[in-house]
Parts: structure tokens; sequence; C-alpha cells
């Protein structure tokens, strides 16, 4: 019998079902097409990513979302402070894939899975779970930090951007 599913709270009501928390049940499953996939368009890494995937997937296959570009609210959609703390990606069925499994459907998407499929075992799936929370929380320093080698010129102006942003807000 699977694990039953963890709800996580998203602001206000709301809660997701959090596939990413049903280890060995959700790690393994296939996303029915197409994925959409909603990203942190202001990280550097993370353009560098979509872009790479972007490059390879068929439009068909994976819909990439810019979460600053995101206009209003989608259906069933988790507030903007829940998708800029991890990875999200939904698939036609609206089952929801969080963090690493989020990694893991995109690149299935863009028909590059079986590069990571070995993320997919048991302990090194828990691992990379693990390491990927840490990555999330500081994906903006290392994305700073990693600039020059990792962006063009454009991903690294709108890290500049936010990082302006930023320390206004936080009064620097």
């Amino acid at each position: 019998m699977p694990p039953p599913a963890v709800a996580v709270q998203s602001g206000g009501n709301f809660t997701l079902p959090c596939p990413a928390r049903r280890h060995s049940e959700d790690m393994n499953s296939t996303p029915e097409w197409p994925l959409t996939l909603y990203f942190d368009g202001h990280c550097p890494l993370c353009l560098k990513e979509v872009g790479w995937l972007a490059s390879r997937a068929d439009p068909a296959r994976l819909r990439l979302v810019d979460l600053h570009q995101l206009a209003g609210s989608e259906p069933g959609l988790p507030d903007q402070a829940t998708l800029m703390a991890t990875l999200h990606a939904r698939d036609a069925s609206g089952r929801w894939f969080t963090g690493v499994d989020a990694t893991l459907a995109a690149w299935q998407a863009a028909g590059v899975g079986a590069w990571l499929a070995w993320l997919r075992l048991p302990g090194v799936h828990w691992l990379a779970r693990h390491i990927y929370r840490v990555f999330a929380r500081h994906r903006m320093s290392l994305g700073r930090w990693l600039g020059p080698t990792v962006c063009d010129q454009r991903c690294r102006q709108q890290a500049m951007d936010q990082l302006g942003a930023e320390r206004i807000n936080d009064g620097r």
C-alpha cells in the first residue's frame, strides 16, 4: 500500500500534495506530457539549465514557465513563495514533482533522462533530495559566485538586477 501524501502548506487554506515526499512510488514514475516546469528566471544557474533543456526538448513535452513572467494565477497553482522555494513541475494529469524529482522529470521530457537515471537509485535519490534542498536555498549566491563561468551576459545581468533588488529590499 502506498504511503499517504504529505500536504505542504503553501499559504491561505490551500495545501499542495507533495509527491517528492512519497519517495519510492514517485521517484520512478513517468510524467504525462506535457510537463510544465516552473523556474526562477532570476537565478543564473536555473536559467542555464532551462536554456539547455529548451534547446533539446520538444515543446509538446516540456513547457517552461518563468515565475517572474507568470501573469496571474493558474488553477491549483501554489503561491509564489512556495514555487520560489524549490523547483516545481506539473504533468498533464495534474501530478506535481518537486526538487530533484522535478529535475528528473524535466530531463526526461527533454529526452535526456537516462543521463540522470542513477539519481533514481534509492540511497542516491535520498542523498540527492537533501543536497538539492541546500542548493535551492543558496542558488542565488551560487549563481553569483559561479556566474562568469556558467552564465552568458543576459543571465548575469538578470542576476545582478536581482541582487540589486534584494539589497534595496533588505535595506543594504
